[in-house]
């Protein structure tokens, strides 16, 4: 109820199933680098769950938005937005990525090479990398002891 009242009406039931897999997700989410996969038919509450489990959580919901002419490198922007709200600016951001995002075999490659290196060839060149780390190099070692 507070979700509808701060952001938008749902009109979702609150079934037994649908406690359940909200369950799963906040354990889910409360782990370490913790992610999901859901499997299931369209209209099944997917993304209403995830949308519920990141509010619990404070968590940003981010997602690609397709178009027309959506290529890999809009794909590869998108994933980088995520990135970079998580890895440099810190804040608590969950990427959801449904089935029909992933039209080309290079968006499957891009989420591979995510979620098994922690990051995706091209996705920052040499000089925006090291702009990039710059300020979280010296946040660290400021915070390290000599």
């Amino acid at each position: 109820m507070r979700y509808e009242r701060e952001f938008k009406a749902l009109g979702m039931l609150l079934f037994p199933e649908i406690v359940a897999r909200l369950a799963r997700l906040d354990r889910v989410l409360s782990a370490p680098g913790g992610s999901a996969l859901l499997i299931g038919r369209p209209g099944v509450g997917r993304r209403t769950c995830v949308t519920l489990a990141c509010y619990m959580h404070d968590m940003e919901v981010l997602t690609p938005r397709m178009g027309r002419d959506y290529r890999a490198r809009h794909f590869l922007a998108d994933i980088k937005q995520a990135v970079l709200a998580a890895g440099v600016e810190g804040r608590a951001v969950a990427l959801y990525l449904e089935d029909f995002q992933l039209a080309d075999p290079a968006f499957l490659e891009i989420v591979n090479s995510l979620l098994s290196s922690g990051e995706a060839p091209g996705m920052f060149t040499p000089q925006e990398l090291e702009g990039l780390l710059a300020p979280l190099k010296e946040e660290f070692s400021a915070q390290v002891p000599p």
